[in-house]
């Protein structure tokens, strides 16, 4: 098939990147377009008019002329014009919008038959950004969080499913056996994520940290999965009650075990998710960790990656 895929690409770590390259394993013929790589840096007073529009779409009675203000600052219009030239010019087969929070995607509502809205965000950005009415002009949705697709999506089809992984990044380079009896917990630093690990310092389990914060700075893509195939364990605190991120399949891909606090997805993929151990709070952990000798690790890893993502969204797609 002939895609066009919307999204961010700048950033080395940007997970759009690897959807691109996945796509293009899988033989298909895609066009990438940055719908942030030409918008205009602001000044002092447009920064403040676009946080004043951005904010007030999260209002249902100005939602609509907020957003369509918003989408036409800043050098917006003529991105969209880009992007409408872009598909007049390739006709693609399918039309990928991922996020595109500053995109006006009703203009592409005559391609809605084509076009699939992709968001990895949790609830609190769904909700700020409205991909409920974003999503409203496409056939078809798929969200990583499934309280965004059960409430925030308003496409024809929704879909609930896993994030991925780029396998040439995310792998096993270390035996199990041979890596540390420690944890590593890998996400910038906030008030819940403190809490957590000052309990396990104190309880003398040993954690390094990495992230903005912490003692060790940001680590992505290859150095993260250097960094994992040196520990038994990694550590994943949920943002919500309701999803994960996608650290947790890098974590698995690398061969470790995850420990993680529950959240609603988990049950979601069960089958999915091996060599994964979930807890309640602090003392549920504590008792885990404790017992941990216990825990079996299955060489028998499944496939996470974008390309068997990608394969499985696409099979879901055709079957509607």
């Amino acid at each position: 098939m002939k895609i066009i895929l919307i999204g961010s690409f700048l950033d080395d770590w940007s997970t759009n990147n690897e959807m691109f390259k996945a796509l293009q394993s899988l033989n298909h013929d895609v066009i990438k377009f940055d719908y942030r790589k030409d918008q205009k840096k602001p000044n002092f007073i447009y920064f403040i008019v676009d946080k004043f529009f951005s904010f007030g779409r999260r209002f249902d009675l100005i939602s609509h002329l907020f957003i369509n203000i918003y989408t036409s600052i800043l050098g917006r219009k003529k991105i969209v014009r880009n992007v409408l030239k872009l598909i007049k010019k390739e006709e693609p087969d399918l039309i990928i919008v991922c996020k595109c929070d500053t995109l006006k995607i009703k203009t592409l509502e005559k391609y809605k038959d084509k076009l699939i809205y992709y968001f990895m965000d949790p609830l609190k950005m769904a909700k700020k950004i409205r991909t409920d009415i974003n999503s409203s002009y496409c056939k078809y949705s798929i969200s990583t969080f499934g309280k965004v697709s059960k409430n925030l999506m308003f496409s024809d089809h929704n879909r609930h499913y896993l994030q991925g992984v780029d396998k040439n990044i995310f792998n096993i380079k270390v035996p199990w056996e041979k890596r540390k009896d420690k944890i590593v917990f890998v996400a910038n630093i906030t008030t819940k994520r403190k809490k957590f690990i000052n309990f396990f310092k104190k309880q003398s389990i040993p954690i390094d940290c990495y992230g903005l914060g912490w003692e060790n700075s940001q680590i992505y893509l290859k150095d993260l999965n250097f960094i994992y195939n040196e520990y038994k364990y990694v550590l994943n605190l949920c943002q919500d009650n309701y999803g994960f991120s996608v650290r947790v399949q890098q974590a698995i891909s690398s061969g470790c075990v995850v420990f993680s606090d529950y959240c609603q997805d988990f049950k979601t993929f069960t089958d999915l998710l091996r060599n994964f151990y979930s807890f309640n709070n602090q003392y549920d952990f504590k008792d885990l960790w404790n017992q941990r000798k216990n825990i079996f690790y299955s060489e028998n890893i499944p496939d996470l990656s974008w390309s068997k993502i990608m394969n499985e969204n696409f099979k879901w797609i055709n079957s509607q």
